[in-house]
């Protein structure tokens, strides 16, 4: 199968909150853990802060649960903190709108082969919001065998990638009322035949020009891209005439799982686990594509790393280390982790890693919990927040980690420019006697949404950008950079 490039690491847990630790700051000594919830799927910030983890509870009910900045449980919202979207469903995404309010992807078997997708949008108290959709739910169940994967702003609505039958693969748009966009595709919705029931869709995003990239699983040994424009068709340019996919045996590994996609100026990063060809243990990985769809061979053998050469001892010492979740900072960092689990009894410790776009390892650290990350986002510019379950018993888990700035160059850079309103509604100001080069702007989810080159003016036209949080970067003629927290109004 396919080897990905990734790095694992061990470092010993202090009680001091420096980079690259825990924020003892945040619920109880940087970690939250409710046990009514088995799992977060993911994780969002409003403009305030507060975080929304969407998940399962234990009964199999899709909930939301509202969090306080520092990780306190917010009572004010839905029941105790909770609102419970349907049964025997899975909350699988969220996303905070402009207005603050929180739109949820369910799936949820009703009986037989018969799913239902459901977009649930809530009001900032947590009850349904009866303006969108049908009373606050967008639904979509005209299809058998329909297994939702994800959704993400997308132009003026909203784009969910969808699984129906063996072989067929849905993008399917809704606009801001939770109707579908009937100038998409076919009536809002756009079907993509793969030609093969081989194949797993796990996540999908999109670059800055609204290009659509997708990636799963195969039930072969591999991992399979693609790409499509805007209007959700195959972009032949990409790969193999719209594809990338990897059919690899190499050394002694075999098998490999794909957990998450992230991207950086148009860079794909995907992060999963290989296993062992000759006992169960499974290692972290991580697989970088250039541009053009092609593995990043300067990353690693076939644009792959594993954390195989990071880890003392051979690969029989350890059962498994999952990338489950990846993330990129506005510098090109990459961010990565998940559960470390060692054939050594009391070693079970949970691990994040921070690496260079050339795979370098810049942070590694570990911690004496043991979970399963689904998610990340950034908080407050410096932090990062993971969102997922414990991997002994079976609870929702969000921590908090400082990752500091992660500029680059001289560090004393950043305090030389100021930027203002803050927030801001329309034009944001940039105050400096620095030349600056290149401005970007990315989302709490390390997208790129806005870049400009060789400024003339250190005004900025933010007006078309969402409401939301975002991380300016600004890269002066000697590549040194920092990066600045805004809030969009």
């Amino acid at each position: 199968m396919k080897r990905l490039a990734f790095i694992t690491i061990l470092f010993a847990f202090n009680s001091y909150s420096q980079n690259g630790e825990l924020d003892l700051t945040f619920a109880t000594d940087g970690i939250f853990e409710v046990s009514d919830i088995k799992r977060a799927n993911s994780i969002a910030t409003d403009n305030s802060e507060n975080i929304f983890c969407i998940g399962v509870t234990q009964n199999s009910e899709a909930v939301v649960l509202k969090l306080t900045p520092n990780g306190q449980v917010d009572n004010s919202f839905g029941d105790n903190g909770r609102v419970l979207l349907n049964q025997q469903a899975t909350g699988l995404k969220g996303i905070v709108d402009d207005n603050g309010k929180i739109l949820c992807l369910t799936g949820s078997l009703t009986g037989g082969n018969h799913f239902i997708l459901e977009i649930v949008r809530l009001n900032i108290d947590g009850s349904f919001d009866n303006s969108f959709g049908d009373n606050g739910v967008f639904l979509f169940e005209n299809i058998d065998e329909i297994s939702p994967i994800s959704f993400i702003n997308f132009e003026d609505g909203f784009l969910i990638y969808a699984r129906t039958g063996w072989s067929e693969y849905k993008f399917i748009k809704i606009l801001p009322n939770g109707t579908l966009d009937i100038s998409f595709g076919d009536n809002g919705v756009v079907t993509n035949d793969t030609g093969t029931s081989f194949e797993n869709g796990i996540d999908f995003l999109i670059d800055s020009d609204n290009n659509i990239y997708a990636c799963g699983d195969s039930f072969e040994p591999g991992y399979w891209v693609r790409k499509y424009d805007s209007e959700g068709q195959v972009d032949a340019t990409f790969g193999d005439n719209g594809i990338l996919k990897t059919e690899l045996y190499l050394d002694d590994w075999d098998d490999v799982d794909i957990y998450a996609m992230a991207i950086h100026d148009d860079i794909i990063y995907l992060s999963g686990e290989v296993e062992w060809l000759f006992s169960t243990s499974r290692l972290t990985a991580i697989v970088k594509l250039s541009t053009d769809g092609e593995p990043d061979n300067t990353w690693g053998e076939n644009g792959m790393r594993t954390s195989a050469g990071y880890i003392s001892g051979d690969a029989n010492s350890y059962s498994f280390t999952a990338g489950k979740a990846i993330i990129t900072h506005p510098t090109g960092k990459i961010i990565f982790g998940g559960p470390f689990a060692s054939n050594v009894p009391g070693e079970e410790r949970n691990i994040l890693c921070t690496a260079s776009p050339g795979g370098s390892l810049i942070m590694k650290f570990s911690f004496s919990f043991f979970a399963s990350y689904k998610s990340f986002c950034f908080q407050n510019g410096d932090q990062l927040l993971g969102a997922g379950y414990t991997s002994s018993n079976g609870h929702l888990i969000v921590n908090r980690y400082n990752v500091g700035p992660l500029g680059t160059g001289d560090y004393s850079y950043g305090n030389s420019i100021v930027i203002n309103p803050n927030p801001v509604r329309d034009n944001l100001f940039i105050n400096t006697d620095k030349t600056i080069y290149r401005l970007e702007i990315f989302n709490t989810l390390g997208q790129k949404v806005f870049s400009e080159e060789n400024l003339k003016t250190m005004e900025i036209d933010v007006s078309n950008l969402k409401s939301g949080v975002y991380l300016l970067k600004l890269t002066d003629d000697q590549n040194n950079s920092t990066v600045k927290k805004f809030i969009k109004t």
